[in-house]
């Protein structure tokens, strides 16, 4: 059996070392550009200053709920601890601390007073990732075409620049009765998918459509094969999953063909059926000011 390298940021963090520049762009001061390498695992890897100190290679994440750093660097930054919890991935409980940060920056941009995650097990060539937590405070256009991040700090001009089909997004969700913010939520259709609407979680830091929904939602077709990852619990993880192309996934009028999808044979609770990578759409607008998503958008004459 063939072997498919998972690349997930809470299923796994195995990323790429990079070389990174941050462009201001635009007329606007709150609207800045971010070029990002890229590979074939497709991961946004964008600098970030902590506490004025920096830059640091941070992976770009909306399909993670808060931002996370690494120990060594919490250290060297000495963030006070504030506080621990555990957190749930795909196939494990993991116990965090809790650190504190007076700013985190992109570009200029700051987020004031962010408590961060902070992992004892090392991240592979990035000191931490960009969650929600963070990017919520802004709307920014990720162009996979391009390489680059364009960040809008709060309410701006940048919802206007884009044509496209407006999609209502979800930035709350609600696991194990506990409510949970800083979602990114869409809604997809899919005749092979249960022929039914299916919750989708917008994300970054995935690069296959992956479903919580086991073998049952993949239906006829699916196929067993042997997956390898590596995970922020475990580096060396390795599962039995299942496969299946899916022809057509529909997003309001905006469709995509020929997706493979993969599952666990069991079913994952989740407050999703799964992740979207932002990776399939040449680019993406998220406004996390009013609301909305638009899949490939065009700019405005």
């Amino acid at each position: 059996m063939s072997r498919i390298r998972v690349i997930r940021r809470v299923i796994v963090l195995l990323l790429f070392a990079c070389t990174l520049s941050a462009i201001a762009a635009s007329t606007d001061e709150n609207i800045v550009r971010v070029r990002f390498p890229i590979d074939e695992r497709y991961m946004v890897i964008v600098p970030v200053s902590i506490n004025g100190a920096g830059s640091f290679n941070f992976m770009l994440d909306t399909g993670n709920t808060t931002t996370i750093i690494d120990r060594k660097l919490a250290d060297q930054l000495s963030l006070p601890f504030v506080g621990e919890k555990e957190v749930t991935g795909i196939e494990a409980k993991l116990h965090v601390s809790i650190a504190h940060s007076r700013s985190i920056s992109i570009a200029g941009l700051a987020v004031r007073d962010l408590n961060v995650n902070v992992l004892s097990h090392p991240l592979t060539n990035v000191r931490g990732v960009l969650g929600e937590d963070f990017l919520s405070h802004f709307d920014l256009l990720i162009d996979n075409r391009h390489h680059t991040v364009d960040l809008q700090l709060g309410l701006g001009p940048m919802a206007d620049m884009f044509e496209g089909e407006h999609l209502p997004v979800s930035f709350e969700g609600d696991m194990d009765g506990e409510f949970i913010k800083h979602r990114l939520i869409v809604t997809g259709y899919s005749v092979e998918l249960s022929n039914k609407a299916i919750s989708l979680q917008l994300d970054s830091g995935a690069n296959f459509l992956y479903l919580f929904g086991g073998v049952e939602i993949l239906g006829v077709g699916a196929t067993m094969q042997r997956f390898a990852a590596a995970t922020i619990s475990s580096p060396s993880y390795q599962f039995v999953g299942y496969k299946k192309k899916v022809r057509q996934l529909r997003f309001g009028q905006k469709k995509l063909a020929d997706l493979v999808a993969y599952t666990l044979p069991r079913t994952v609770g989740k407050d999703t059926d799964g992740l979207m990578p932002t990776s399939e759409f040449q680019s993406i607008f998220i406004s996390h000011s009013q609301k909305f998503v638009i899949l490939d958008p065009s700019p405005k004459a």
